[in-house]
Formats: C-alpha cells, sequence, structure tokens
C-alpha cells in the first residue's frame, strides 16, 4: 500500500507540474506541501517555481528547487495541496477523489476538484509551515502562517440531512 500510495503521488505531481502551465480556472493549484516523517515540519512548493526548476533541471541536470523538492516527497510524499483560494486539501482527499473516479471511468482533473464541494478543507493546519524559497540558486525556508490552529484534520463539509 505504501508503495502504491507513492506511485499515485508522483503520478500526481508529475501530471500536475506537466499540466499546470496552460490550465486557467477560477482556482488553481498553486503550491504543494511536504510533510516530512522525521521532523513532522511542513513544506510547501511554490507550483510555478517547481514547474521551472523542473524545466530547468531538465535541461541543465541540475535545480536547487527541485531537487529538493524531490528530495522530501521520495521520503514522505504529498501531504497537501494549496489553491489560489487559499484552501489547503489533502493528499488523501484528493488520492481518494482519483481513485473514485478512475473506478467510475471518469477523467479527474486536481484543478478543478481542488475547486469543489467535494475538496473538504484542511482548516487546523499548524499555525506555521515553511514555504521554500530559492534566490540565486541558494533555498531558504521562510515561516507562512497558515492561520491554522495546530492540529492537523480536516473539516468535513456540513451535509443537509432531513427537512422536517
Amino acid at each position: 500500500m505504501k508503495i502504491k500510495t507513492k506511485v499515485l503521488s508522483c503520478l500526481a505531481i508529475v501530471g500536475c507540474i506537466s499540466t499546470a502551465a496552460g490550465i486557467s480556472a477560477n482556482a488553481k493549484t498553486d503550491a504543494y506541501l511536504i510533510k516530512d516523517k522525521s521532523n513532522s515540519v511542513i513544506y510547501e512548493y511554490d507550483s510555478k517555481t517547481l514547474i521551472d526548476g523542473f524545466l530547468n533541471y531538465s535541461e541543465t541536470n541540475q535545480d536547487s528547487f527541485y531537487e529538493d523538492f524531490i528530495s522530501r516527497v521520495s521520503k514522505s510524499g504529498t501531504y497537501a495541496y494549496h489553491d489560489s483560494t487559499n484552501k489547503y486539501v489533502s493528499f488523501e482527499t484528493v488520492r481518494d477523489a482519483f481513485l473514485d473516479a478512475n473506478e467510475e471511468g471518469k477523467t479527474f482533473s486536481l484543478m478543478t476538484f481542488t475547486e469543489s464541494d467535494d475538496a473538504r478543507a484542511m482548516t487546523n493546519l499548524p499555525q506555521t509551515i515553511k514555504s521554500v524559497k530559492i534566490n540565486d540558486g541558494e533555498i531558504s525556508y521562510k515561516d507562512k502562517n497558515t492561520g491554522g490552529s495546530g492540529e492537523d484534520t480536516e473539516e468535513e463539509p456540513l451535509r443537509v440531512i432531513s427537512i422536517e
């Protein structure tokens, strides 16, 4: 199961990187989050910088930002996605939606999914995560306030059970 999750994680990343540049939507995935399993620190990677890093790495076989991302994702997997509406969606939520769509023979778009009601927002992220930046080839980690409460859970959407 662990290998299947890593494979799905890598496929999701490659798919997002390869398609993100040409997608226009109201909400779009603009960052990928990795939670380091050794120290529970969450790192956020900007998708545009990641795409640029991937392209640079493809041409030169080196890019500090992309290499840092690949190193962390290969050890810990994808933790969550951030979209342009400032919503964090867990990898598990995305994975389950992807598997459901695949089982039903439907196509799946991460960009469309994150803006849907089915993409439950993670509301209890740690208050601070590390935003990964690159400047002149040097990686830095800047604290970013998520507005979270410090607990790592998801908020279930409200559902109408009955109307009397």
